[in-house]
């Protein structure tokens, strides 16, 4: 629950609510009510460390070449592409953890990995936006590390490599827009 207090890094153990004889977070009875019979106590002791500041994930478009409907042999296929990086600045000292997680945004269900589902302004139909990284589809709502990320000597840039490309969705293509988003979310430990 955010109380608009300043957070401070210190230590878990001793948290208001505790008795220095008996310092549990929680007590669990598996007696009756009155108290009689076995219970168990959990202990917690930690520092908690304070750091300032986050990692910032500058917006991008990636624009598509144009593509003949011609260039695809069927649902599945992909055809043409486009490079692109995903950046990451400023990212502070301390974490033990930076992850992030490409969400796709959108409602619609979609049928291959990586997929993107087609945006408002979309006027295409049978085909879509596949996001690749490394040479396979993209991973969508999973926290991935940002393994070169260091605790100690941490980089004012990361740069991960991703591509862009259409991908047949069905059996036959119109022409038109094709337009798909995703947001990158962080997490920090």
């Amino acid at each position: 629950m955010a109380t608009g207090e300043t957070i401070t890094g210190g230590s878990l153990k001793g948290l208001s609510g505790t008795s220095s004889s008996s310092p549990a977070y929680f007590t669990f009875n598996l007696g009756n009510i009155t108290g009689g019979g076995p219970f168990y106590q959990f202990f917690l002791a930690a520092t908690v460390q304070a750091i300032a500041g986050t990692c910032t994930v500058p917006g991008q478009s990636v624009t598509l070449p144009g593509v003949s409907s011609t260039k695809f042999a069927g649902p599945g296929t992909p055809a043409g592409g486009q490079s692109f990086s995903i950046q990451f600045t400023g990212c502070p000292a301390g974490f033990n953890r930076v992850g992030y997680t490409l969400q796709p945004l959108g409602s619609a269900a979609t049928q291959y990995a990586g997929e993107l589902p087609l945006s408002a302004g979309s006027t295409a139909t049978g085909v879509g936006i596949q996001v690749m990284s490394g040479g396979s589809a993209a991973t969508f709502n999973t926290s991935l590390p940002l393994s070169a990320y260091s605790k100690t000597a941490p980089s004012n840039l990361y740069s991960l490599p991703f591509s862009a490309r259409y991908i047949q969705t069905g059996s036959t293509i119109t022409p038109g827009t094709v337009n798909g988003q995703m947001q990158v979310l962080m997490d920090y430990q």
